[in-house]
Parts: C-alpha cells; sequence; structure tokens
C-alpha cells in the first residue's frame, strides 16, 4: 500500500494490471479519512498506449457520489 503525499491522505493499493497490444489497465482500492468525510473507491485506469508511450487515460470509479462526497462537499 503507498499513501500520497496530498492533502487528502489517500492511501492506494494497487490490485492488478493487464496488458494488451494496444492498452493498459490497472485496477487498485482507494482509501482515506479526511475532516470526518470517508473515501473508499475501486478505481480502473485504461491506459491507451501509442508508440510506447501513454496517449490517454479513461479512469472509472466504483461509487461516483462517494467520490464526489469526499472531494467536493
Amino acid at each position: 500500500m503507498h499513501k500520497l503525499n496530498n492533502e487528502f491522505g489517500i492511501s492506494v493499493r494497487f490490485l492488478h494490471s493487464h496488458v494488451s497490444m494496444g492498452n493498459v489497465a490497472t485496477t487498485q482500492h482507494n482509501t482515506a479519512q479526511h475532516n470526518g468525510r470517508t473515501l473508499d473507491q475501486y478505481v480502473v485506469h485504461v491506459c491507451t498506449l501509442e508508440n510506447g508511450r501513454i496517449a490517454a487515460d479513461e479512469t472509472f470509479v466504483s461509487d461516483i457520489e462517494n467520490f464526489s462526497a469526499f472531494f467536493f462537499n
């Protein structure tokens, strides 16, 4: 588990990575407690590769309401 050095104190646990010819996907579990709010999210990043570099990243969260309440309320 890795704790991000940021104002929210988010802990990131990388779970899996998956690779295809043109994409890489990673799954992670992010958790945090901050100002009485709780973050508990499973996150998937799908990265499109071009010429050996990430050209695009699409992120999917497991609970958009929890995500929004933690960061924006």
